[in-house]
């Protein structure tokens, strides 16, 4: 859509996933404000919250919730009611 805008921050690259995490990426977003937020995750449990596998993806994920107005959680059925390694947030109905 013309209107919409991707911005790509810099960090460590995992190649497997298409993704960057690490220090200098966290510092960065402490820059930006955002709408909306659609972020991907492991599991969604009433009991756990959101949670991830990977452990250098939580610092990343956790700062990306606090500087955006609105959360949008993307996950498929199959991760209803399953718990990963390590929770982001808990879980609000």
């Amino acid at each position: 859509h013309p209107s919409y805008s991707v911005i790509m921050l810099g960090g460590v690259l995992r190649k497997s996933f298409y993704n960057v995490y690490g220090p200098f990426l966290e510092s960065e977003l402490d820059k930006l404000r955002g709408n909306k937020l659609f972020l991907s995750l492991d599991g969604a449990s009433i009991s756990r919250g959101i949670s991830l596998n990977i452990l250098e993806e939580v610092p990343v994920k956790k700062k990306m919730i606090s500087v955006c107005d609105e959360v949008i959680e993307c996950f498929l059925q199959a991760q209803v009611e399953r718990s990963r390694t390590t929770q982001i947030i808990p879980f609000i109905v």
